[in-house]
């Protein structure tokens, strides 16, 4: 007979299956419905609430086609939000839930009445050992948070006992364990009483080193890096301080350190190190642009381990139409201290704007990059120049003894969100073939501050006044004056274009003051919009003293962040540009942010 229909009758069977596949359809189709709470003033626990019903998900709505799978799904959130609600501290909560059949969609009522939070009661501390008292460690818990009166909050209580773990090793227990714990609700008194059995276990002291990986680094350079003696106490921290300062080094490209499973009969503890090298040299290049002198190219040759104990090697050119440099510098580390580097560096210079120069010179200092919380760099510099300004040309020898002071306090380094730059540079100058000294004075602060952190708007600022003293400003070297204006200085203007001039050309100044600000719009991950405004000047004397004006600059730019640093493009408008002097706008090309 079927195969007589189908055969004779395909019609039939086409009618049949087109019937069953529509009421299949029809019956996935699936329920409309809302979910309303009831009985919660507090907006974010009901946030969180929801939060936790399978209700609420997308998947479950397109799921439910029967009203007995609705049930199924109600009951199930029922016991998950008396879950969560017991998590938050809140165990003699009564839920229930209602089906209303509203016509088109089925509302679903969850009344709740919370009742009051319990607390913590009674917390009962049990110690293994003598080395440990209970005072000690109910002292550790209420600073975490847990002791007599806090909300019996499950979270609260784990992340106490989390702490207690943590507090314990920094004492030099590398394996305290807490067992057997015990839980005890008590509805009368609507409290929780909680019993914590802990075992430190024994105290441990620093032991060997036991380090791998370590090829073309020496293992000399790598232990000198250790940042204790050998039997101090065991601390985790001394461990997070030697892994930073491995990575620090630039030599490697993965770092692991661990405490060994057992402590020793000595009570000593093992460490064991594994490395894996990254390549210690590197090739680099960049290109930028500017208005005022055209395309930039940079060049960079670096070496992180010339001698292998990390000495680095480093050559760096820059050329454009207004200034050439190559610059060679050789950092050891270790200089004289566990925090010392000596920096050796010479540089060729020629500068063709403001004033012709042609310099080469040679410094020798000494870095110490956490003197008392801030970046210290001092030693001495010497230079040669031929500088041509437009009715002089002279030769000059400089000797001089700088001191940098900086300090970071930045969340991200090379993009910086929230946080503070300050720095102060000093550097007195003998001018060795005329007999006379000059001290040249540089401070400043950059502010980074979110606005609105949701939206990725970001506020940026930055302040610095330089002043040089004791000489007047014709017998200071040209290319020893202050000068403002360019892509990192008051955008929209000139490099080195502001201030006093002498024959239609920057005479440069004593004085310097620049205050930059920036609002800067994150989309995404790497996508960036900035609004900017700049002003600056320079001086005859001292700062804001003479006719000089601050001059103003507008624009805004774009930005791609990268691992290297944000790629920067800003157009610059000048406010009060000068006629004949200033062009109507300016564009910036390059790398990293202008501040």
């Amino acid at each position: 007979m079927k195969i007589w229909l189908a055969h004779r009758h395909p019609f039939f069977i086409a009618t049949v299956v087109f019937f069953i596949f529509q009421g299949y359809c029809y019956c996935q189709v699936s329920l409309d419905y809302m979910v309303e709470i009831l009985g919660l003033e507090d907006k974010d626990l009901e946030k969180t609430v929801l939060k936790h019903m399978r209700l609420m998900d997308e998947e479950t709505k397109d799921y439910v086609a029967h009203i007995s799978t609705l049930r199924t799904f109600v009951e199930q959130d029922l016991e998950a939000v008396k879950r969560q609600l017991r998590a938050l501290g809140y165990y003699g909560a009564q839920v229930r839930a209602e089906l209303e059949d509203e016509g088109d969609v089925i509302k679903i009522v969850f009344n709740i009445s919370l009742g009051k939070r319990y607390v913590i009661g009674k917390l009962l501390i049990l110690v293994e050992g003598n080395e440990v008292t209970e005072d000690s460690l109910l002292r550790i818990l209420e600073a975490e948070g847990l002791y007599p009166g806090a909300p019996a909050v499950a979270q609260r209580i784990l992340d106490a006992q989390g702490g207690l773990s943590k507090r314990l090793e920094s004492l030099g227990f590398p394996y305290p364990i807490i067992k057997e714990t015990q839980y005890i609700v008590d509805h009368r008194t609507q409290e929780m009483e909680i019993t914590l059995n802990i075992v430190p276990g024994r105290k441990a002291y620093m032991g060997a080193v036991r380090i791998k990986g370590g090829h073309k680094v020496q293992e000399e350079h790598i232990r000198r890096l250790i940042p204790w003696k050998e039997k101090e106490p065991y601390m985790p921290s001394l461990l997070d301080r030697f892994r930073d300062d491995l990575y620090a080094t630039g030599l490697f490209s993965m770092v692991n350190i661990s405490k060994a499973q057992d402590i020793n009969d000595d009570g000593t503890i093992d460490i064991d190190v594994e490395l894996i090298e990254r390549k210690h040299r590197s090739v680099g290049g960049g290109l930028g642009y500017r208005t005022h002198d055209g395309i930039i190219a940079n060049f960079l040759w670096e070496n992180r381990n010339l001698l292998g104990k990390g000495e680095r090697l480093r050559f760096n050119a820059e050329y454009s139409n207004l200034v050439k440099v190559q610059e060679l510098e050789l950092v050891k580390p270790f200089f004289l201290g566990r925090q010392q580097s000596l920096m050796l560096g010479l540089e060729n210079r020629r500068e063709e704007e403001v004033y012709k120069s042609r310099s080469q010179g040679a410094r020798a200092l000494i870095a110490i990059p956490n003197f008392r919380g801030w970046n210290l760099q001092t030693g001495l510099t010497g230079k040669r120049s031929l500088v041509g300004e437009p009715d002089l040309t002279y030769r000059y020898y400089l000797l001089a003894m700088p001191l940098s002071l900086g300090k970071d306090m930045v969340d991200k380094l090379l993009d910086p969100s929230r946080g503070l730059r300050y720095f102060l540079h000093i550097k007195p100058s003998l001018l060795m073939d005329q007999g006379q000294g000059f001290l040249k004075t540089r401070t400043g602060a950059n502010f980074y501050f979110p606005l609105w952190e949701t939206k990725g708007l970001l506020g940026a600022a930055r302040v610095q006044v330089g002043n040089i003293w004791n000489l007047g400003l014709d017998t200071i070297p040209a290319d020893e004056r202050f000068y403002a204006g360019g892509d990192q200085s008051v955008r929209g203007y000139g490099y080195q274009s502001l201030g006093p001039r002498y024959n239609d050309r920057p005479k440069g100044g004593k004085g310097l003051v620049e205050l930059n600000l920036e609002l800067r719009k994150r989309f995404g991950q790497t996508l960036g919009l900035v609004a900017f405004l700049d002003s600056g000047a320079v001086y005859e004397k001292y700062p804001f003293q003479g006719d000089t004006a601050l001059r103003y600059g507008t624009g805004l730019g774009f930005r791609y962040t990268t691992p290297l640093g944000p790629i920067r493009f800003d157009v610059a408008f000048p406010i009060n540009r000068r006629p004949g002097i200033d062009r109507s706008f300016a564009i910036y090309f390059n790398i990293g942010h202008a501040f």
